[in-house]
């Protein structure tokens, strides 16, 4: 699509320091095959990007973290870690990680995550998955995500100590409705299809998330001193059509509730906004 507006200054080429060598990463422990995402520009109607090979380079090391849940009951809340990615700031997966949970799973949500038996049955457990991500996560680094607060809880990661702080994107891409008279929050895919072109087809996939992401976090960055590109980039998340999300769809998946606040019927406390 035709990008308009005023340029904004281009991200700066990436630098040696800073970087993970290939012999530092950890191989993964699944070959998952990520969707295709990402083009040579965002499809965002005002600043016109360069490639997204060439990222921002912050002061501070980004990583994008994304965390996969199975059902252990029929509850919205009752949730186990079973896949786990980590993208450093280059939108390069460090680590996709299944998981085995300790729990008894009540459904994988296979429509949702894409997770079945076979998948995670093969897993680590989730305390090796976390020693896994510290050994790879500098002190220093900025964590990135969709409601991130939660996922760093899934993993018992300390801010201070494991990482140095979190940037949500929830928060960051929010909105003030003037309609409304309150903040309009959107999903990692409504965001993504806004501002990256990007159309989300079939089950979660946490190293795609993870990756669109980290885009959308140096989409951000390169905004956040423009007023003008920022208001027109609200704009769009408001006018973009809304996709239809699972747990609309399904407001119980295979005997699970999918936390759909309206059509809730399990009971369980709500404490995070959705993805």
């Amino acid at each position: 699509m035709t990008t308009t507006g005023v340029p904004i200054p281009p991200p700066k080429t990436r630098e040696s320091e800073g970087s993970t060598s290939g012999d530092q990463v950890p191989k993964p422990t699944s070959d998952i095959k990520h969707s295709s995402i990402g083009s040579s520009a965002y499809a965002v109607p005002v600043p016109a990007v360069p490639s997204l090979s060439r990222p921002l380079k912050p002061a501070q090391p980004c990583f994008a973290i994304d965390v996969e849940c199975v059902a252990t009951g029929p509850g919205h809340n009752a949730r186990a870690v079973a896949h786990i990615a980590l993208v450093n700031q280059w939108c390069q997966v460090v680590l996709n990680i299944y998981i085995k949970p300790k729990e008894k799973v009540f459904s994988y949500l296979t429509g949702l995550t894409g997770l079945t038996e076979p998948l995670v049955s093969k897993g680590v457990s989730l305390e090796q998955a976390a020693k896994m991500i510290k050994s790879v996560l500098p002190s220093t680094a900025i964590l990135i995500g969709q409601n991130i607060l939660k996922d760093i809880e899934w993993l018992s990661l300390k801010e201070e100590e494991d990482f140095a702080g979190m940037m949500d994107l929830a928060g960051l891409w929010r909105v003030f409705n003037t309609k409304y008279k309150n903040y309009s929050y959107f999903s990692l895919h409504h965001k993504a299809k806004a501002f990256l072109g990007y159309k989300h087809v079939g089950p979660h996939d946490p190293a795609t998330d993870a990756i669109l992401s980290i885009q959308l976090y140096n989409l951000y960055k390169q905004l956040e001193h423009y007023p003008a590109q920022v208001a027109f980039a609200h704009q769009l998340l408001l006018t973009t059509s809304v996709d239809e999300s699972f747990a609309k769809k399904y407001a119980v998946f295979d005997g699970v509730c999918m936390g759909q606040k309206k059509t809730c019927k399990c009971g369980s406390p709500f404490f995070f906004l959705t993805n």
